[in-house]
Formats: C-alpha cells, sequence, structure tokens
C-alpha cells in the first residue's frame, strides 16, 4: 500500500483533492458498467456456442441405440417415398399401350 503511495506522490498527484477523486469515482463507474454489460454479452454468446455444441455433441455421441428408432423412421419414410415414386410411375403409362390392371382400378 505504501508502494502506491508513493508513486502518486513521486507523480505530484494529490490524494486529497476533490476533483480528482470525483473523476476517479466516475471513471470506476463507467468502467464498471462496460465491464458488466460487457461480460454479459460474452456470457450469452458462448451460452449460445454452448448450447450448439451440446445439441451436435448429443447427435454425434447418440451410441446405437438412441438412434436406433430414428434409422427406423428414416427406412419406413424411404420404403414409402419409393412406393409413391413407383405409383406415380405406373399411373404414368395409363392411357397407352402399355397400362397395366392398377390403371383400371382408377378408372382409366
Amino acid at each position: 500500500m505504501e508502494s502506491v503511495i508513493q508513486l502518486l506522490q513521486n507523480l505530484n498527484i494529490d490524494l486529497g483533492s476533490s476533483p480528482l477523486v470525483l473523476v476517479l469515482c466516475c471513471g470506476i463507474c463507467i468502467v464498471g458498467v462496460f465491464l458488466v454489460f460487457g461480460l454479459q454479452f460474452i456470457g450469452i454468446l458462448l451460452e449460445g456456442v454452448g448450447h450448439f455444441l451440446e445439441l451436435f455433441l448429443g447427435i454425434l455421441g447418440g451410441g446405437p441405440f438412441a438412434w436406433c428408432g430414428c434409422l427406423v423412421g428414416l427406412g419406413i419414410l424411404a420404403i414409402c417415398g419409393l412406393i409413391a415414386v413407383a405409383f406415380f410411375n405406373v399411373l404414368g403409362t395409363c392411357g397407352t399401350a402399355n397400362q397395366v390392371n392398377l390403371c383400371r382400378l382408377f378408372g382409366y
């Protein structure tokens, strides 16, 4: 503590002067406000990055059993898509010489 006081005395700064004390207090308040809001903003950014990483790593670390239902669902969806494509390709033959009995079912 004495070294700080000696440093200030060597710089000819009088700690008893009111304007200097007021300027220092205002400076501390302003810096404090910037620190509070700045740290809050940095915390929000880091929290968002953390949530993104948690989601990404949760998908990667799901394991064989956690994603088994998703794979079955995707498989069923793919099979339904293939059936729909085949159905529309067959319906495309209706009204031509290559039409199939499925066209009769729909009245073609």
